[in-house]
């Protein structure tokens, strides 16, 4: 719950599609500032097409660089450290 709420709010998914989604390789990628999230290749979405079939999600870093103790705070709120720690 802690992961699947922010990746709920930051996305614009539908439920059946942040089911879908893995923190495993190949479907996981993780940069310096986001994470992009790939649905799993068997899932098929509400509208099946293409585009919809291989939709990336990502999902940048929230106060990634924190200089004080008000950013580190918000820092707990980060989605990419989270499926980081998740992992």
């Amino acid at each position: 719950m802690k992961v699947a709420f922010p990746i709920a709010i930051t996305s614009d998914c539908r439920i059946g599609e942040i089911q879908a989604l893995s923190c495993k390789e190949p479907f996981l990628t993780v940069l310096d500032d986001r994470i992009i999230l790939k649905l799993d290749p068997l899932f098929l979405p509400k509208v099946v097409s293409e585009f919809h079939k291989n939709q990336d999600i990502d999902l940048p870093s929230f106060c990634a660089n924190s200089r004080n103790s008000r950013e580190r705070e918000c820092n707990t709120l980060d989605v990419r450290r989270a499926v980081i720690h998740l992992s």
